[in-house]
């Protein structure tokens, strides 16, 4: 193969390339509509070094129009990514309060009440989610209630195990619960 070949066909695995990662990029944007194109929205730091490979390229070969498609599919993963590494101090003021979490998958079939209560006892948490909770979690967990002024607990008719039974969330807040 003569060298005008290789350089043919160089270009034509970067415009390829691009093409390929641009049409993934947009894709990952449509990802409610299919689960399929939602996993292309994981890929975005690949996406952004892909870019970038091919923007070096399309400079040395001086081609403006596939130069202009890259920088467009790196400006797009670039508004992704930043926001990741852009510390969270100057996000958000550091000032304002932290609410804690804790949350606990209860296992509909465990019967430790006592160790998992004391256990948030122990830890306090601003707002406490369990999750997997049946009618008799719900009311061990009742005792949460003094300390735990919002509470909610949601259950519905399932069937774990080929058992027919109440499965469900609750959550405890010291926080006021809005729209749950």
């Amino acid at each position: 193969m003569d060298i005008l070949g290789i350089e043919k066909l160089l270009y034509l695995i970067f415009v390829i390339t691009i093409v390929l990662v641009t049409l993934c990029s947009l894709a990952s944007y449509l990802g409610k509509f299919h689960y399929l194109l939602e996993l292309t929205c994981h890929l975005k730091i690949q996406y952004t070094f892909l870019s970038l490979l091919v923007i070096l390229f399309f400079l040395w070969v001086g081609n403006f129009f596939w130069l202009s498609i890259s920088l467009f599919c790196l400006i797009s993963n670039l508004l992704e990514i930043i926001p990741f590494y852009i510390s969270q101090d100057r996000i958000f003021d550091s000032f304002e309060p932290k609410i804690r979490f804790f949350q606990a998958n209860v296992f509909y079939k465990n019967q430790q009440y006592e160790r998992l209560i004391s256990e948030v006892k122990k830890e306090n948490p601003d707002v406490a989610i369990f999750i997997e909770v049946t009618d008799a979690w719900a009311e061990k967990l009742e005792l949460l209630q003094k300390d735990y002024s919002y509470w909610v607990i949601h259950q519905e008719q399932q069937i774990a195990f080929n058992e027919n039974i109440n499965l469900g969330i609750a959550v405890y807040s010291k926080i006021p619960l809005k729209n749950t």
